[in-house]
This record gives C-alpha cells, sequence and structure tokens, in this order.
C-alpha cells in the first residue's frame, strides 16, 4: 500500500461510517438482509465518492498532498548522443488525476507517450519519474528511430496544503538509445487555462 492509498484510508472508512449510519437512521431496518441491502447501498456510494474524488476533487480538496502538474508546458531538450550535444525545442502536455500522471511530449521529429508513470516522496521533495515510447514522425526516420526511456523530475512544493509545483520543473532523461540530456519545462500560462 503506498502512501496516496494510507493516506485515504481514514476518510474512506470515516465517510463508509457516516453513510451506513445515515442510512440505517433513514430506513429503521428490521432484519439481518435489510443491513446487508444498506451495506450494499454504502459500499456503492462510497467507491462513487472515491472514484469521484480521485479523478477530479483531489484538486479542490488537499487529503492528499501531491504536486498539480496537469498543464502544458514549452520545453527546451538538452541532449548528448553518440557524443554529439543538441538541443531542441518541444511541446509538453502533462495529464494527471490522484494516482496517475500522464506525459506526451512532441518535437518536430518525434512524440513520446507514457508507458508507465510513479510520483513519489524522495528526500523531502517530491519526484516525477516516467518511462516513455517516441514515436518518430513519418516512417523511416534514421535520425531519430523508436526508443524507450525514462525521464526523472524533482518538484519542490510551493506550500503544503494545495501543492502547487513551481512554473519552471527541470530534470534528466535517459534512453535506450544511450541518449542523455536535461529537459526544462516552462509552464504555457495561455494553454495551461
Amino acid at each position: 500500500m503506498n502512501r496516496i492509498h494510507k493516506i485515504l484510508l481514514a476518510p474512506i472508512v470515516f465517510c463508509s461510517c457516516v453513510i451506513f449510519s445515515l442510512l440505517c437512521w433513514w430506513t429503521s431496518p428490521r432484519d439481518l438482509s435489510e443491513y446487508w441491502d444498506i451495506l450494499s447501498y454504502t459500499l456503492g456510494a462510497t467507491a462513487f465518492f472515491v472514484w469521484i474524488y480521485g479523478i477530479w476533487l483531489w484538486r479542490f480538496l488537499p487529503w492528499v498532498p501531491i504536486p498539480r502538474l496537469a498543464k502544458h508546458y514549452d520545453a527546451t531538450i538538452k541532449y548528448c548522443y553518440k557524443g554529439n550535444p543538441g538541443e531542441k525545442a518541444a511541446t509538453v502536455f502533462i495529464e494527471q488525476t490522484l494516482l496517475s500522471v500522464s506525459v506526451k511530449i512532441v518535437t518536430d521529429q518525434i512524440e513520446s507517450r507514457t508507458v508507465c508513470s510513479s510520483l513519489v516522496s524522495e528526500n523531502g521533495q517530491f519526484v516525477l519519474y516516467y518511462t516513455y515510447d517516441t514515436e518518430p514522425h513519418g516512417t523511416g526516420n534514421d535520425n531519430n528511430p523508436k526508443a524507450r526511456g525514462t525521464c526523472r523530475i524533482p518538484i519542490e512544493p510551493r506550500n503544503l496544503i494545495f501543492v502547487k509545483a513551481q512554473e519552471t520543473l527541470k530534470g534528466t532523461y535517459w534512453t535506450t538509445r544511450k541518449t542523455t540530456g536535461d529537459i526544462v519545462l516552462e509552464e504555457n500560462k495561455e494553454k495551461s487555462k
């Protein structure tokens, strides 16, 4: 069980108990089958609440202090491939729910999509790790063929209640093609609205 699940356990149990108590008070059950029905309604209502919270409400009700990263960014990628350094511009789209983060990067040559990701607490700060596949634009792109890579982006939160990440994120990445580099993401305020 990860940290987010542990933090959410108490509010979920509390919510379930409140719903169960209210339904018992309202319906005044007389036998075990009626209690069983109330329990099934309680579990359904709690599951619905947890689903809504995990998709949307977590952004506004800060039971779980994690950075809100879902934005559009303009990025600069500095890389080194076979000893040759380079730099390119990119557009980065980050989508996020309470339990998942998805990163899409688009450059003039490739598009990459998240295979798996994790937002972890590491030495007092949050770190986004994600593994991605790149897909070159067009066919036969010998300059930038398909590859898999991993990126590490440390995030320093601005406060402890509504955890907002800084507007500039800096990370490092490495790929199966033995490319390494740095990525700098600047929030694009116009597109993030």
